[in-house]
């Protein structure tokens, strides 16, 4: 006999995903918040009684549509708001998503409430076991019922999880200036001439007096906001569209142009910002590349999961020297205007957000 319609009554957590509108004004990205609503029940089921025991946290781990945590065991604080519980709220990029794990703790952080997980002992005793999956789309407002049971039924096997824990993750946001920053052009028409100190970044592949013309990005980050032994969760790139480039009124553009799909692989050679040049740039790995689509906006920011090769690099310092971007197809015409770390306003430069325990 199934116990899932027992166990509904115990808590019911409504995940509330608030989608805001896409931001073609200054950026091309579309992003949308996921907060969670708890609602709490308690009191008896079948003779047992559940205690309340005040929700402090959540432990939530998210997958994107490629299979790379977004979140990987990070605890978010709960807060109280009359009788209902509340998470901040959660930025998401317009796309798809899968919940793997989902753990509200107390005070101490132990587990009190979790759902369980499919093939687990104790799947049937929810109506949806994990892995859950969600999207989010532009424009619209989307609700998720998730169930979970009380973490005392049982040891974490029987849920489905390897281990009952978590990990406190701390960010680190990288932005450097133009004294820190590491970035430059690097561009085929005038081989040996280096670009160390533009406060444009950008990839391009048009013709010059009938000659093509390509522009390659090379760019690296310092990782000394990170504690020695950190554990890398998640990286994301954040490459911002460049409104003052003089390129826009030299190509007569508003914007970025053509199919400009570009990727980002790992530099295996060292560089350096005041000399490299076309005819000397650094080598590159095709290995674990990222591909970038086409902008979906001519004035398009960027926000890029770079975790698999922030990871290596991070990981790796003896093999690896940082990110070269290129247009995926380097043939007219096309550019993408980005802003380097040289640039006036500091909202505008590269910026990396790592994710880290």
């Amino acid at each position: 006999m199934s116990l899932k319609p027992a166990f509904n009554a115990l808590m019911l957590l409504f995940l509330s995903v608030a989608i805001l509108s896409c931001k073609e004004d200054n950026s091309g990205i579309s992003e949308g918040n996921l907060s969670f609503t708890l609602s709490v029940t308690t009191g008896g089921t079948n003779g047992r009684t559940v205690e309340s025991a005040s929700p402090k946290a959540i432990l939530l781990s998210v997958k994107d549509s490629d299979g790379l945590y977004i979140f990987n065991q990070q605890k978010f604080p709960i807060y109280k708001i009359g009788d209902e519980y509340l998470t901040e709220n959660l930025q998401f990029n317009i796309g798809s998503y899968t919940i793997e794990d989902f753990i509200v703790l107390d005070s101490v952080d132990s587990a009190i409430y979790l759902t369980p997980k499919t093939g687990s002992e104790f799947e049937e005793l929810v109506s949806s076991p994990l892995p859950i999956h969600f999207t989010i789309n532009s424009n619209e407002v989307t609700e998720i019922l998730i169930d979970v049971i009380p973490a005392d039924l049982g040891d974490a096997s029987q849920f489905g999880y390897a281990t009952i824990s978590f990990n406190v993750v701390h960010v680190a946001v990288i932005q450097p200036d133009s004294i820190a920053g590491k970035d430059a052009i690097i561009g085929s028409f005038i081989p040996d001439t280096n670009f160390g100190e533009r406060e444009d970044i950008h990839l391009y592949a048009w013709t010059q007096g009938g000659e093509l013309n390509i522009h390659r990005v090379v760019m690296d980050f310092q990782y000394s906001n990170l504690p020695s032994g950190s554990i890398i969760d998640s990286a994301f790139l954040s490459l911002h569209f460049n409104t003052t480039s003089k390129y826009l009124d030299a190509l007569s553009l508003d914007g970025h142009s053509g199919e400009n799909s570009f990727t980002i692989e790992k530099i295996t050679q060292a560089w350096h910002e005041e000399n490299v040049t076309w005819n000397n740039q650094p080598t590159t790995t095709a290995v674990g590349k990222i591909t970038v689509p086409a902008s979906e906006s001519i004035t398009m920011d960027y926000k890029i999961n770079v975790s698999n090769i922030i990871t290596d690099l991070y990981e790796n310092p003896e093999s690896g020297f940082g990110l070269m971007l290129k247009h995926e197809v380097e043939e007219p015409y096309k550019v993408t205007f980005l802003a380097s770390s040289d640039h006036p306003n500091p909202a505008l430069r590269p910026k990396l957000t790592i994710y880290y325990h």
